[in-house]
């Protein structure tokens, strides 16, 4: 009877080792995968483009400018920078 109990208590522990390493790599994979992926939105993030010195500008309608021929003399534009905005007012659209 000892034995049984033994070699039971022995399956248990392998089990439960086997469990706990299977669990550790499992939850290591996750967080490389986690750390991947924030640093790739991190570098894909609008924000963090503004940061280099980049800006989105928009019209009146708040749609954003994407090219010259969006606007005309005299058309008034909103600028957001990475860190306030400005408002112009468009002297010359040059495509």
């Amino acid at each position: 009877m000892a034995g049984i109990v033994r070699e039971a208590r022995q399956a248990t522990d392998t089990l439960s080792d086997s469990i706990n390493r299977s669990f550790y790599h499992a939850f290591k994979n996750f967080t490389n995968h986690s750390i991947h992926v924030a640093s790739r939105l991190n570098t894909l993030s609008p924000l963090n483009t503004m940061a280099r010195g980049y800006s989105v500008v928009s019209n009146a309608k708040g749609e954003t400018i994407k090219s010259s021929d969006q606007v005309s003399k005299g058309d008034r534009v909103d600028i957001r920078f990475f860190k306030g905005r400005a408002t112009a007012e468009i002297e010359e659209a040059v495509e």
